[in-house]
């Protein structure tokens, strides 16, 4: 494939999708401890492979009321899906390390899951995402 059709059939797959934001931890922010993946413990949902090349879904959040960056799980959770929005990433670690911009999506469904026997806080929120046109 190209790089052209790689980059239509990742944006393609990435129009509707699913996301995770769950405990994470920041090296250079350690007041930001919120991460975002598809494909996690809480999921069967796997990261898109586009021509052979595995593409890791990530992303950041941003509370659009407030004008910040959300940074926990707790904080996601708590704000209204209208006011939340995700920038998507899709990043490729082989044959070379690649990051893709997606652009911004809107939450259409959040759910709060929680681990099997885990603690209070150990919890995830599952965003339905839809690209912003």
């Amino acid at each position: 494939m190209t790089y052209h059709e790689t980059l239509m059939a990742l944006l393609d797959a990435t129009r509707h999708t699913t996301i995770f934001g769950m405990f994470g931890y920041n090296d250079t922010d350690p007041d930001d401890y919120i991460g975002f993946r598809r494909e996690c413990r809480w999921s069967d949902l796997k990261d898109p492979v586009i021509g052979g090349t595995t593409f890791m879904l990530c992303a950041d959040a941003y509370d659009t009321e407030k004008d910040y960056k959300i940074k926990s799980v707790e904080q996601l959770y708590a704000t209204p899906n209208k006011d939340v929005r995700i920038d998507l990433r899709a990043v490729s670690f082989h044959p070379s390390y690649v990051t893709i911009r997606l652009g911004s999506y809107t939450v259409y469904q959040m759910m709060k899951y929680s681990a099997k026997g885990g603690n209070d806080w150990d919890f995830c929120v599952r965003l339905d995402i839809e690209r912003n046109e």
